[in-house]
C-alpha cells in the first residue's frame, strides 16, 4: 500500500464518510477525489468493501465499542502500521472479522471516541479557519470574496446562484448540489443571509457558517461558529440541522437564535417560535432529544457538560439582530464580551466580583463603543478608561 492510500485509511473523516456521512463530508471526499483522479479506485473499492461487511455498529454500545477498540490498539501498538494496513485490504474480502478490527484500529475507534476531535479534522481538512478583516465568502474551490460592507446580505437562488449585497451577482458553479461556501464574520461586522431553500440566518460578529450553495435530498444541514438567528423555511420532508461543535440541533421550519461561540464556555439555543430538538453531539445511544417550546432555552456547559432549559424571554435573545442588546439577571462579563465583539474591541473588568456580578438593562449599539461603555459603567456602578485606540479598562 502506498503512502497515499495509507493516509486516506487513516482519515477519520473516510469511515465518517462509509458509515455515517452528511453532506459536508460528502463534499469533502468529493472534492478530494475530484483533485486526486489516481485515488478513485481505491476508494471507491474500499468504500464498497466496507459496506458488505456486517458491522456490528448497531448492536454494540458506545462503552463496548470503547473498549474493544483501547484492547485492540493496545494489543498492536507496536507492530507495523504500514504492515497493518496492507494486511487490512489484503483480507478485507475474506475475513469480515479481521476486516472491522482493523477499520475500527485504522478510523471507527477514533470516530467513536473522539467525535470532537472528528469534527476538528474535518474544519481542519476542509475549512482551516482563516484570519480576515472584512466580511469574507470563500467559495467551494477556496476562492474568497470580501463583502466590503460591514453589514452585508447575500442572497441564494434554488440553483445556488449568489446576489451580493443586491447588486452582484456570483454565478452557482457546475454540478453545485454538494458544494460547501462559507461565511466568515469577523468581529465589528454582521451579515444577513439568505439560504437555497428561503432559510434566512442573520450571523453575529466573530461568527462562521458552513453550509452547501444547493442543499441535498435528504435535509438540509448547516454548522456554526460563533452566534446566528435562524428564520428556517418550513418543510417537513425535509429537515434542518444546525451542528455547533457540542450540540446538533433540528428543526422544520421556526424561528431560534443560537450562541456557540468556541471561546464561551456555555451554548445556548433560545426559541422564539415553532419548536426545535437539541441533542448533544456526544450523547448515548439510548439519550434522547430534548424539545423546546417558545420561549425556551437550552443552555449547556461545556465544562461540567450539564444542560437545563429555561424559561426566558426569547425576543430579548434575538434583538440584536436590530442592533440592540437586552439582558436581565445577565452575568456582566458576558455582556462586556458580547460588546467587544459587536465593536471589535477589548474590554478588560479589573475585579473579579465585578465581572461575575449579574445586570438588567437594554443597550442601544447604534451609539458607539463609548456610549456604550458609559451605559454599562452606570448600570455596574463602576467607572472604564480608555487604555488606547482599541483596549479599555472597567474598574470599581
Amino acid at each position: 500500500m502506498n503512502k497515499r492510500n495509507l493516509e486516506i485509511i487513516d482519515n477519520p473523516l473516510f469511515f465518517k464518510w462509509v458509515f455515517n456521512s452528511d453532506e459536508m463530508v460528502d463534499a469533502y471526499w468529493e472534492k478530494y477525489m475530484k483533485e486526486n483522479p489516481d485515488d478513485v479506485d481505491f476508494i471507491l473499492e474500499t468504500k464498497l468493501n466496507l459496506l458488505k461487511l456486517n458491522h456490528p455498529n448497531e448492536i454494540m454500545s458506545s462503552a463496548e465499542k470503547k473498549t474493544l477498540s483501547s484492547n485492540i490498539i493496545h494489543s498492536l501498538e507496536n507492530e507495523d502500521k504500514k504492515l497493518r494496513s496492507r494486511r487490512f485490504i489484503k483480507e478485507l474480502s475474506k475475513y469480515a472479522a479481521i476486516a472491522i478490527v482493523f477499520s475500527i484500529i485504522s478510523g471507527i475507534a477514533v470516530y467513536y471516541q473522539m467525535d470532537k476531535d472528528v469534527q476538528n479534522t474535518f474544519d481542519q481538512f476542509v475549512y482551516t479557519p482563516v484570519q480576515v478583516n472584512e466580511p469574507t465568502l470563500i467559495l467551494s474551490e477556496n476562492n474568497k470574496i470580501g463583502l466590503e460592507d460591514s453589514e452585508s446580505t447575500l442572497s441564494y437562488s434554488e440553483r445556488g446562484d449568489i446576489l451580493l449585497n443586491e447588486n452582484k451577482v456570483i454565478k452557482a458553479t457546475q454540478n453545485n448540489r454538494q458544494r460547501i461556501n462559507q461565511l466568515v464574520i469577523p468581529y465589528g461586522n454582521r451579515s444577513k443571509i439568505i439560504l437555497s431553500d428561503g432559510t434566512t440566518v442573520w450571523l453575529n460578529a466573530g461568527s462562521r457558517l458552513m453550509y452547501p450553495e444547493v442543499f441535498g435530498a435528504k435535509n438540509r444541514e448547516v454548522t456554526l461558529y460563533g452566534e446566528a438567528f435562524f428564520d428556517v423555511s418550513h418543510n417537513e420532508s425535509k429537515p434542518f440541522i444546525v451542528k455547533t461543535t457540542d450540540l446538533n440541533i433540528r428543526v422544520l421550519g421556526t424561528r431560534f437564535n443560537v450562541n456557540a461561540y468556541p471561546d464561551d464556555y456555555t451554548i445556548q439555543t433560545t426559541l422564539e417560535e415553532g419548536s426545535i430538538s437539541v441533542k448533544k453531539r456526544e450523547a448515548g445511544l439510548f439519550e434522547r432529544e430534548l424539545v423546546l417550546k417558545p420561549n425556551q432555552q437550552y443552555v449547556f456547559n461545556r465544562q461540567t457538560e450539564a444542560s437545563k432549559v429555561n424559561l426566558v424571554d426569547a425576543y430579548s435573545y434575538s434583538i440584536w439582530t436590530k442592533g440592540l442588546l437586552r439582558f436581565n439577571d445577565e452575568q456582566f462579563s458576558r455582556i462586556v464580551r458580547k460588546v467587544e465583539r459587536y465593536y471589535n474591541v477589548l474590554v478588560s473588568i479589573e475585579s473579579p466580583v465585578v465581572a461575575r456580578g449579574k445586570i438588567t438593562g437594554k443597550l442601544d449599539l447604534s451609539q458607539g463603543i463609548e456610549e456604550a461603555l458609559e451605559y454599562l459603567c452606570r448600570v455596574s456602578q463602576t467607572n472604564y478608561k480608555r487604555v488606547n485606540e482599541n483596549n479599555y479598562l472597567i474598574k470599581k
